[in-house]
């Protein structure tokens, strides 16, 4: 559709500049075809984020997300302990982050497993799948949200609990007994027991999942710990020491989608779905690699097609289908653009206009009374007028959580296709002609 409208020219740039006083009023399209499909990258670098996901939610629109979190102990730094110190007690502490996704007023069946196999980064190829080197989710070394150690068949410990994620609190795991023991023994000579069996799989690892459940919670690595309770001889209290999670690439978070109970059941690594083959919606979701991809297939015709000279500016709108994005599937709080490759790897963040350092995000702006109207709206005129030009590719843009959220939780979010009655991506021009 093609409406008068009086708009001021963005700022920067050759854009909307110079038109002389020979001007007609400023006109308004929206009509300009954006595709939207999901694509499913091959992997995500989840380690060293410093949070930890664990739980499940099953989603009514794309099927169910898993996320287990795998670490290790600090067992290296160690306090002398008096020989004489009996053992009382150990509890794993996991400190809430304030962080969770999906019903919380759902009990949550927590597991602690030991691990078969000991975590280590892997250096990876050059070229992973349909990741390349310069994807802005790569690692040379670390480990990816499909990344897995074999755990042992039976639980460590398990625990039962209700989920308070905002209360500051943390949840506590009490350990086995026979492990207390040994992290007793292991301080009290001074950790020259390290080299012995009986301590191979607590080097090795831990793995915190839960099944069954209806949220995903994060906790904060800092602060995650094995606390051991013991009494010593000089002392008529309990005193306490504490082995702290092993900060870096050896902590990371194991998310994976279960979609084939869904529309979305044909989407496979590195390709794209059409929002025409998914009831015309497209989503993105963090921590499983999933982003919404934008193609822009008629630009070459639109200069001509409309007729404009000048772009003034150019508005990108992203609307999430409605009844999709209220808890407890809360949509990320902040979305980016993300530069797309040929086949579909996510580049650098684009730039805000007329930046060169800023990247380019959308606050999610809520419409709490009838979500008709929720949306993030992005402005992009610097990089249509690139693409219109021909000094950048025209290879599509890809939608999701800013990068920090991508990595660290599990937000998603379901955006209309081009043929959604109510809820389609928009790309709003604001243009100028110039008289003839």
């Amino acid at each position: 559709m093609l409406s008068q409208a009086i708009f001021s020219c963005s700022e920067g740039g050759a854009i909307g500049l110079d038109l002389q006083g020979e001007t007609q009023a400023v006109q308004y399209s929206d009509t300009v075809t954006v595709n939207v499909s999901t694509v499913l990258l091959d992997s995500v670098v989840t380690s060293g984020t410093g949070t930890l996901l664990f739980g499940n939610y099953p989603d009514a629109v794309i099927g169910e997300t898993t996320a287990s979190a795998y670490f290790q102990l600090n067992l290296v730094d160690y306090a002398t302990i008096d020989e004489e110190a009996t053992y009382d007690s150990v509890k794993l502490i996991l400190p809430y982050s304030g962080y969770s996704y999906g019903d919380t007023t759902s009990r949550m069946n927590l597991q602690v497993h030991q691990l078969e196999e000991a975590i280590e980064t892997k250096a990876l190829p050059p070229y992973i799948g349909t990741e390349v080197p310069n994807s802005y989710f790569y690692a040379s070394t670390g480990l990816y949200n499909v990344s897995s150690f074999q755990p042992e068949a039976q639980p460590l410990a398990t625990h039962t609990f209700a989920p308070r994620p905002a209360s500051g609190d943390s949840i506590e795991v009490t350990l086995p007994d026979e492990m207390g023991r040994k992290l007793l023994a292991l301080q009290k000579n001074g950790g020259t027991a390290l080299n012995a069996a009986d301590y191979k799989k607590i080097m090795n690892g831990f793995r915190i999942s839960a099944s069954g459940q209806k949220v995903i919670l994060g906790v904060t690595g800092s602060g995650v710990k094995v606390r051991l309770y013991y009494t010593n001889p000089a002392a008529s209290d309990i005193s306490s020491y504490d082995f702290a999670l092993t900060t870096g690439n050896t902590q990371f978070n194991q998310v994976t989608g279960d979609y084939g109970q869904s529309v979305f059941k044909g989407l496979k690594r590195g390709q794209t779905v059409s929002s025409t083959a998914t009831n015309d919606m497209a989503f993105a979701q963090s921590g499983t690699g999933i982003m919404v991809k934008l193609d822009f297939p008629y630009l070459a015709a639109l200069k001509s097609g409309l007729g404009f000279t000048l772009i003034h500016k150019a508005v990108l709108e992203v609307v999430p289908v409605t009844n999709t994005n209220r808890y407890p599937s809360l949509p990320p709080q902040t979305l980016a653009l993300y530069q797309s490759g040929e086949t579909n790897v996510p580049g650098s963040p684009l730039l805000k206009d007329y930046s060169t350092t800023e990247a380019q995000t959308a606050t999610y702006q809520p419409d709490a009374e009838f979500d008709m109207q929720s949306k993030y709206r992005f402005v992009i005129t610097e990089y249509l007028d690139q693409l219109l030009a021909g000094t950048k590719p025209n290879n599509g843009l890809l939608v999701a959580a800013a990068s920090e959220s991508f990595l660290s939780e599990i937000n998603k979010i379901n955006v209309g296709g081009q043929h959604h009655a109510a809820n389609r991506v928009r790309l709003r021009i604001f243009y100028t002609k110039l008289n003839q």
